[in-house]
């Protein structure tokens, strides 16, 4: 995949909340894998796809009724870490990837 591609499909599963490691996880994933024809988006949906089987666990309730509320950050700390790679790849001397 060249630059612009890799960093349009990093936007997109960032934007989408997938997570700093997971992002990095599909795009290195699908960059070392041989198209043989398959598109990149099929790519992308067999990497996410065992993204999401490797953490798929139940979680256990050992009452009932019982409330689980799930509150995200994730989006704060993908957009600090984004500001610091680009600010890091503006820097003189310093490479961003």
């Amino acid at each position: 995949m060249d630059v612009e591609t890799v960093e349009a499909l990093e936007e997109l599963l960032i934007s989408a909340d997938i997570g700093v490691a997971a992002t990095n996880r599909i795009i290195a994933a699908v960059q070392a894998q041989s198209r043989n024809g398959a598109s990149l988006r099929d790519l992308v949906k067999q990497e996410i796809l065992r993204v999401f089987a490797a953490v798929d666990l139940a979680i256990a309730v050992a009452a009932r009724p019982q409330v689980t509320l799930i509150v995200g950050g994730e989006r704060d700390r993908q957009d600090d870490d984004r500001r610091q790679a680009r600010q890091s790849a503006q820097e003189p001397g310093r490479s961003g990837r």
